[in-house]
């Protein structure tokens, strides 16, 4: 059966179809990471004007530049998994998720860190 596959969490394997996975949620939060990494791309822009003001390791280290286009894949894999919820999509879309949350805890500590500079 097409859109059936078997999906690996921990030291279990959950099995997952089409039917089984949240219809409209994936969609709904890839939106929302899509329009995260466009703001992070428009602040970013923003900071990187501001240089000759205030020079920041957060912005030369283009942590709201590499955030934000790691929040625009991760978003349209999102969305391209629920489209079709092949394990390989469903996989992909998870690791892009993890990628981007280690991007954005990465962020979050350089910008905790410029401040105390």
């Amino acid at each position: 059966m097409q859109g059936m596959g078997s999906l690996r969490l921990g030291s279990r394997a959950v099995m997952y179809t089409a039917e089984t996975l949240p219809k409209g949620k994936n969609r709904v939060m890839g939106t929302i990471q899509i329009m995260t990494g466009f703001m992070h791309i428009g602040f970013g822009i923003v900071l990187t004007m501001l240089t000759n003001v205030y020079t920041s390791v957060f912005v030369i280290g283009e942590i709201p530049f590499l955030g934000g286009v790691s929040f625009i894949i991760s978003g349209c894999l999102s969305i391209g998994a629920e489209k079709s919820p092949t394990e390989c999509a469903v996989k992909g879309s998870q690791t892009m998720n993890v990628i981007s949350a280690i991007f954005a805890l990465l962020g979050i500590v350089t910008f905790i860190v410029d401040l105390n500079l």
